[in-house]
């Protein structure tokens, strides 16, 4: 497969400010064919070359006040449990396709529900560093009829990039799940008494911090919950073990077969 040149697009994101004791002590580089993974075969997979107009933090910001647009949140379901872009009143829709994986994602753009909520309208895509973004635009752009929607938009440096530009947060609540050590970072100046946004699976106290490598019981996405709870183990509970939000949404039980192998990192 031949990489594609798409460098005037990529921005250099770093990160300064972790904990002591967060920090990798080595670096290892390799290569991947894939960052992003649609479940697609290589000969179905959109080029992208043909992606969302990238915006800037500052425009994206000023965007999501459109109420003929609608946002969508391009990461897994337990990502946005702690943390997510709230529009301001009157201004554009919030989407969460609520997925527990990546390759969930080509089936959700394909539903007639999905293509009814987004025609006619500006479509803006986020994830959190801006590669996500990079497939599922291109994905859209190559699944829909010209003409379904007005125009496609992604957030360039993600929210990472957007929370060092809105130091407040912002149009931004909660936290932002990381893949590192840090496990979730929030804005630099958080608004005065902003609530948590996440809420534990056990006993629903609010709760953003995944610890202790907790699972949903009946599909494995990792799962909230409090110190307390877990020092009660109640996470334990065979008779009734804690399930995700989406889970007991959709009333899913404990099934093995539900179960994927493996979570990816992104």
């Amino acid at each position: 497969m031949k990489a594609e040149n798409i460098s005037a697009k990529r921005s250099l994101k770093s990160s300064t400010e972790f904990p002591s004791g967060s920090t990798s002590k080595t670096l290892r580089c390799s290569g991947s064919q894939n960052l992003w993974d649609t479940g697609l075969a290589a000969e179905k997979a959109p080029s992208i070359k043909k992606t969302g107009v990238h915006l800037e933090p500052q425009d994206y910001h000023k965007k999501m006040e459109d109420p003929d647009a609608v946002v969508i949140d391009m990461r897994n379901v337990y990502e946005a449990a702690i943390g997510r872009f709230q529009p301001p009143e009157g201004g554009a829709e919030w989407i969460d396709p609520k997925i527990r994986i990546s390759t969930e994602f080509p089936a959700w753009l394909e539903k007639e529900e999905t293509k009814e909520k987004l025609k006619g309208k500006q479509v803006m895509f986020y994830c959190t560093g801006g590669v996500r973004c990079e497939r599922a635009t291109a994905l859209l752009k190559n699944t829909y009829e010209e003409g379904t929607v007005q125009e496609v938009f992604q957030l360039q440096g993600g929210i990472h990039k957007y929370l060092d530009h809105f130091e407040d947060g912002g149009h931004w609540v909660g936290k932002n799940y990381v893949f590192d050590k840090r496990f979730a970072h929030g804005p630099k100046k958080p608004k005065p008494n902003e609530a948590i946004f996440g809420k534990c699976a056990c006993c629903s106290k609010p709760w953003d911090r995944y610890r202790g490598k907790k699972k949903c019981s009946a599909c494995g996405v990792p799962l909230l919950v409090c110190s307390a709870c877990q020092a009660a183990k109640l996470d334990k509970n065979k008779k009734n073990p804690p399930k995700c939000p989406l889970c007991t949404e959709q009333g899913w039980e404990t099934k093995k077969e539900k179960v994927p192998t493996a979570w990816p990192l992104v």
